[in-house]
């Protein structure tokens, strides 16, 4: 049974940060920055400086441990949460979108979450 390996997109829709270029394209050092924080991984003293240099204050907080990732997406502007929102339902062209009903794992694995009806 093979899984859904997450891409580079989909890692930086996680951290709403899809509009920078570098957070799409793999290899590039933000784009690795963001897989090792996706996957847990503690960042190096020079990738928490590099999320400084690039102005990404939340995302350096939630990188040190400083905010939880539900305090992390409330620190960001709503209008740019909305734009990724928009964005990432139109790439996946009617797959299921990660919200508070279903995490970005379950998202990308295909679970189906309850219907409230």
């Amino acid at each position: 049974m093979e899984s859904h390996r997450p891409t580079c997109y989909d890692i930086a829709c996680h951290f709403y940060v899809s509009n920078i270029n570098s957070a799409t394209i793999p290899g590039t050092r933000l784009g690795k920055v963001l897989e090792s924080m996706f996957h847990g991984r503690p960042l190096t003293s020079l990738s928490l400086k590099y999320l400084q240099e690039l102005n990404l204050t939340p995302l350096h907080q939630l990188a040190s441990g400083q905010i939880s990732y539900q305090a992390f997406i409330e620190a960001l502007d709503p209008e740019l949460v909305a734009r990724e929102r928009a964005a990432n339902a139109q790439h996946c062209s009617g797959q299921l979108i990660p919200d508070s009903m279903l995490s970005f794992s379950s998202a990308i694995t295909g679970d189906i979450p309850p219907l409230n009806v």
